[in-house]
């Protein structure tokens, strides 16, 4: 009787370490999944703006203001690695040479690669991620429409830009259309308008 009693105290104090090891590193494990929550959310912002709430942004030229099909606006981060942009709808976006040339968490995913740059006629290759086209051949031409200046509301400031109009063609899925972009004097982006997906779906970024 002594020897069960034992051997029943053994299991419960053994039960009873077990649980209260589990309640120490399961609380450690949820602060530390808050302290990380809290540290993207501080990073990236979740929720859109209103156009008054645009107005009152701090200037920041690591922000971009996104827009799908001229619908709702979202802030757009710059992440330091590859010239990746995180919208605080989370949608990312890889812009090089002035051009959104991948994008992820939209709703028809592409990627463009041996994207030469604006104002040079080339040719390139677009791929639809989902289902996967695979790479498909993609003629750029150019043609520069106006100077001016624009207001661009994350650094407040009034900046100069010249105007390119982008035509673009992909025999194969008989897709055409034409692209806009803003660039500064110094060759910056600073508004873009890029037609995404063969259903005329296009993207605002701006500064």
């Amino acid at each position: 009787m002594k020897l069960i009693d034992n051997g029943a105290d053994f299991l419960i104090k053994k039960f009873l370490a077990i649980i209260c090891i589990f309640l120490i590193y399961g609380c450690q494990s949820i602060q530390i999944f808050e302290q990380i929550n809290d540290y993207k959310n501080s990073i990236f912002e979740t929720k859109k703006y209103s156009y008054s709430e645009m107005l009152q942004i701090k200037p920041d030229k690591t922000k971009l203001i996104v827009s799908l099909n001229n619908g709702d606006e979202y802030l757009a981060f710059f992440s330091s690695k590859s010239n990746l942009w995180i919208s605080s709808d989370n949608s990312k976006f890889f812009i090089r040479n002035a051009k959104v040339v991948e994008s992820f968490n939209l709703q028809y995913d592409f990627e463009i690669i041996n994207f030469k740059g604006i104002n040079i006629e080339h040719n390139a290759y677009f791929r639809f991620k989902n289902p996967d086209s695979g790479y498909l051949p993609i003629n750029y031409s150019y043609k520069q429409l106006e100077e001016g200046e624009l207001y661009l509301r994350t650094i407040n400031q009034n900046v100069k830009y010249k105007l390119y109009k982008e035509d673009f063609n992909i025999d194969l899925l008989s897709w055409s259309g034409s692209n806009y972009y803003w660039l500064d004097f110094e060759g910056n982006l600073i508004r873009l308008d890029q037609e995404i997906n063969s259903f005329g779906d296009r993207i605002t970024l701006t500064k």
